[in-house]
């Protein structure tokens, strides 16, 4: 049985990406993952779908996927990973729990999900981890979000070099602000109002089809607009203090 996995399918751009995956791949299924069945019942994928109901903060939960996958003993050829979020504000406006919760989805479940899932694909398979704009340079107000997509994006370039000789191509892409829940959901902290303004802004649908397009192309490094491909550049020119002092100027004090 050849499969897909994508998690964090329920909302956001994992659910735009697994309704537009279609147009792009062939499954016999595709495996969804997240916490909500009401909203994982809603997404309109074209393939037969499997529901998987998991909090993949809890490492219990972890093992119940490996075992499924045990169990099934299915051919992945695509893991995607799209679980995650973030919190806006310095270190005393977002609480611990948050904090530690960040930590746990953005950078443990993804590594736990994406080696779990490597036993199971063969020559020609891919994974896609979804990073940000903010693993390139530390980012007050977005302090651990910009640190644990820091960690996915040294991971995963990493990973794919160690996968090559099994033919398992990783890619990573680094959108910048998706208008998607995620900000409602990182403005919900003591400082709601840290951010000024999401310039340069774009729909799910749009970067969706920027990562399925990279994902044919087998790309490692996907950058979907003009200014992720220019942040990027300056982040490896210019001194970090100076690219922290203009990313402050997007910034509200708390």
């Amino acid at each position: 049985m050849n499969i897909a996995v994508i998690t964090g399918a329920s909302s956001g751009l994992g659910k735009v990406i697994t309704e537009e995956i279609h147009n792009f791949f062939v499954f016999d299924e595709v495996w969804i993952i997240s916490r909500s069945e009401e909203k994982l019942k809603k997404v309109n994928c074209k393939f037969k779908t499997k529901i998987i109901l998991l909090d993949l903060q809890i490492y219990e939960n972890l093992l119940n996927f490996k075992n499924l996958l045990k169990e099934e003993n299915p051919n992945i050829s695509l893991l995607i990973n799209c679980a995650g979020y973030g919190k806006f504000g310095s270190y005393n406006a977002v609480n611990l729990d948050s904090s530690l919760g960040m930590i746990d989805l953005n950078c443990r479940a993804l590594t736990a999900v994406t080696e779990i899932c490597i036993p199971y694909m063969k020559n020609n398979s891919q994974i896609l981890q979804v990073c940000s704009v903010a693993s390139f340079i530390p980012l007050p107000k977005l302090n651990i979000y910009s640190a644990s997509k820091a960690f996915v994006f040294n991971y995963s370039l990493a990973l794919r070099n160690e996968l090559k000789p099994k033919g398992i191509y990783v890619s990573v892409i680094c959108p910048n602000w998706i208008d998607t829940e995620f900000l409602s959901v990182a403005e919900n902290t003591a400082t709601p109002k840290a951010i000024k303004s999401y310039m340069f802004k774009k729909s799910p649908e749009f970067i969706a089809n920027k990562a399925l397009i990279g994902l044919k192309k087998k790309k490692h490094l996907i950058l979907p607009s003009a200014f992720c491909k220019v942040f990027f550049v300056l982040s490896r020119i210019l001194p970090k203090p100076l690219l922290i002092k203009l990313w402050l100027t997007n910034t509200n004090k708390d």
